[in-house]
């Protein structure tokens, strides 16, 4: 049985300290986008955001439901 998601969406992520993605760089701030109604338009948002820091090995951005569950990020590429 798969995980129950429940709208809305957001796209949450910006600069680490390190690839453990625990804790933000200093001097930084979450960033988040949304809320968005539907999967695709958040998918949307996470792939353009994602793209944009491709290069940056501590950047990274996940999918989120309204429980803050992680649905997707650059590693799992799952979806709901």
């Amino acid at each position: 049985m798969g995980l129950a998601v429940t709208p809305p969406f957001f796209v949450v992520g910006g600069l680490y300290r390190d690839t453990s993605w625990r804790a933000l760089a200093s001097d930084t701030k979450e960033q988040r986008h949304g809320p968005f109604d539907t999967w695709q338009e958040a998918h949307a948002v996470w792939a353009q955001t994602s793209w944009a820091h491709v290069d940056s090995c501590l950047t990274r951005y996940t999918i989120r439901d309204s429980r803050d569950h992680i649905l997707i990020d650059a590693h799992t590429r799952s979806n709901p």
